[in-house]
């Protein structure tokens, strides 16, 4: 990661090393890294984090964001499965620093996250289109294959 960054988001986390701190990397109008910190705004925020969607969507529309951060007062810098799914939600890459432990961990998106936000776009999908087309697509995965699209004929 980018020292710049780095020094950033450790002082962003020790402002009040107390609460988890969380914002956003993103590339300004001049494609240079910088941090958004956000509000947080998780009921207990000793022990998770939540950012405003409305705050998310005001920095999507003027930057290009990169990555999603927030830090974790105690513990190693490993991530739960809440801050996993968040990430998945916004299909962004999450990074996490650790106070206690002065370091951090990054998890960018994989092909399989991906593959999991199309096929729940399809999910939502499909059942409208087959208001207007005579055909649906089967989408099965059978234990140790690969996924299948079929198409079927409707009936």
């Amino acid at each position: 990661m980018d020292k710049k960054i780095e020094k950033l988001l450790i002082t962003h986390a020790n402002i009040d090393n107390k609460k988890e701190c969380c914002g956003f990397i993103v590339l300004d109008n001049l494609k240079q890294l910088i941090i958004i910190p956000c509000e947080n705004t998780y009921e207990f925020p000793s022990t998770g984090f939540r950012i405003c969607p409305h705050e998310f969507l005001n920095i999507k529309k003027r930057y290009e964001i990169v990555c999603m951060y927030h830090s974790h007062p105690i513990g190693p810098a490993e991530f739960s499965q809440k801050d996993l799914d968040q990430a998945d939600e916004l299909c962004l890459p999450i990074c996490v620093y650790s106070i206690q432990e002065n370091n951090f961990t990054v998890r960018v998106l994989t092909f399989s996250t991906l593959t999991l936000r199309l096929i729940r776009w399809w999910v939502l999908v499909l059942p409208i289109a087959e208001l207007f087309f005579d055909h649906r697509y089967i989408i099965e995965k059978k234990a140790g294959t690969s996924w299948n699209w079929n198409r079927g004929t409707g009936k």
